[in-house]
C-alpha cells in the first residue's frame, strides 16, 4: 500500500499510455513523463501480449487484480493465454459483464485487441465482436479446454507466462 516512484519508459514492447486514480480521473502520459503511482492506481499500457508477460513479472504489479482473485486459483497455477472470438461465439454482440465470461470460462480478461489496436475502457462495458483476441489470466488448463471449441478460432498459452515466484527473487 506505498506510492512508489517507478522507471516505466524503459519496457520493450510497451508503453504506459494513461493512469487511472482511484479517484476515477484519467491521465493521459507521454513518454519520459515522471509520475507518482499510488497503490490503487490502474495503468493502462499499450503493447505486445509478450510485454504483459514482462510486467507481470515487476514486483508489484498485477494484472486486473479484483478480477483475478475471484477465480480463486492459487498464484502460481494461472497462465496467461490469447484467445480469438470466432464468428460463431455466443460471446459475439454480448458485453463482458453480461457474458459472464469470468464464472463460465473461469478466466479473468486482462486486455483486448480488435483490428491491430487495443480496446481502451473498462474491459466489462466492452462489447464483443468476432475476431477480438483476448488476453486472459487463467488456468494451464485453459487452453486444453477450449481449443478447438466453438466459441474461439485459436487459444495458446504465452510462454513463460506463469506469475514469478517473487519470494524467490
Amino acid at each position: 500500500g506505498k506510492d512508489a516512484c517507478v522507471e516505466l519508459s524503459n519496457l520493450p514492447g510497451t508503453q504506459l499510455v494513461a493512469l487511472e486514480r482511484a479517484t476515477g480521473e484519467v491521465m493521459h502520459v507521454s513518454a519520459g513523463q515522471p509520475l507518482i503511482v499510488a497503490s490503487k492506481d490502474i495503468l493502462w499500457f499499450q503493447g505486445t501480449a509478450a510485454s504483459v508477460v514482462e510486467l507481470r513479472k515487476i514486483p508489484g504489479f498485477e494484472l486486473e487484480p479484483d478480477q483475478v482473485a475471484k477465480l480463486g486459483v492459487p498464484k502460481l497455477d494461472r497462465r496467461l493465454v490469447q484467445a480469438v472470438l470466432s464468428a460463431r461465439s455466443r460471446l459475439v454482440g454480448v458485453s463482458v459483464k453480461d457474458s459472464h465470461f469470468r464464472s463460465e470460462f473461469n478466466a479473468a480478461i486482462v486486455a483486448i485487441h480488435r483490428n491491430g489496436g487495443h480496446v481502451m475502457g473498462k474491459i466489462g462495458e466492452v462489447v464483443l465482436q468476432a475476431g477480438d483476441v483476448l488476453l486472459l489470466d487463467c488456468t494451464g488448463s485453459f487452453v486444453s479446454k477450449h481449443r478447438g471449441k466453438e466459441d474461439f478460432l485459436l487459444v495458446y498459452e504465452l510462454s513463460d507466462s506463469a506469475p514469478p515466484r517473487m519470494e524467490k527473487l
